[in-house]
């Protein structure tokens, strides 16, 4: 296939920008849609990912759904459009229903239990007065969320003194709905924190991607990996989450 003919719609939320300099080598156009609207809106998402070569800023999503060869998703939280595009016959990369595998951290740990996997123990607490007094005499815990990554990314919790000035953030940028808020509290891993990223088809993972390890906040170092030749830890946990991925809509993404 010639892609210097094609097209390709992109929708993202402004994180993934270096895919579309990658994709503009290969395509003829990309349309680019950055979600801009609401009642007060500004000026930088609606012009977010302009300067591109063969890039060309879209403010309409709808106005270029036939236009476009292909429709890209790069992030998470529009499965559902995305299961509508493909029911309705368009071609489409992205997580579909899948993405709830990243957005829902409970759900994704019951599935892993189901499946027999390995994890590290956690717990789950509503309300981030009653994840307050769980922290207050703990140390070294991991602490998530789901769905909501702008009121915190995934944090340390060393200690009390140490941490509290996180929980404090977490109140200011959520209000009320702290209340009822959902947090995972998670016991560290014992030993070395193996990472991999590969890109999911179908649910079948491609042959070739990276594998690596990561300290959390700091760093990541990886290499190009064969799928084939993944240490059997790691293997088993990726082999038992391709169904999972299938059964969920059709996964074209990054796992």
């Amino acid at each position: 296939m010639n892609l210097k003919d094609k097209s390709i719609l992109v929708r993202d939320f402004g994180l993934f920008n270096y895919y579309n300099e990658r994709l503009s080598r290969d395509f003829k156009t990309i349309y680019l849609d950055v979600p801009w609207k609401g009642s007060y809106p500004t000026p930088d998402k609606a012009f977010l990912g302009s300067g591109f070569d063969n890039v060309k800023r879209i403010t309409q999503f709808w106005d270029y759904v036939d236009k476009a060869d292909m429709i890209a998703f790069f992030d998470v939280y529009d499965g559902d459009l995305q299961h509508y595009l493909r029911a309705n016959g368009y071609a489409v990369f992205g997580t579909d229903k899948g993405e709830v595998l990243e957005l829902d951290r409970v759900k994704l740990r019951d599935i892993m239990k189901g499946l027999g996997l390995p994890m590290a123990h956690y717990e789950v607490i509503k309300g981030l007065e009653k994840l307050k007094e769980h922290l207050k005499p703990l140390q070294d815990k991991w602490v998530k969320v789901s769905s909501y990554r702008g009121a915190t990314e995934t944090f340390h919790w060393k200690n009390w003194k140490h941490s509290r000035p996180l929980l404090d953030s977490i109140a200011k940028k959520t209000g009320e709905y702290q209340r009822v808020m959902e947090f995972l509290v998670e016991d560290p891993i014992d030993g070395v924190e193996v990472g991999s990223d590969w890109f999911v088809m179908g649910g079948k993972h491609l042959p070739v991607w990276i594998m690596g390890y990561e300290c959390k906040d700091a760093g990541y170092v990886g290499k190009e990996w064969s799928y084939d030749k993944l240490p059997e830890p790691m293997k088993k946990i990726t082999d038992a989450m391709e169904p999972v991925m299938t059964d969920m809509g059709v996964y074209r993404d990054w796992e």
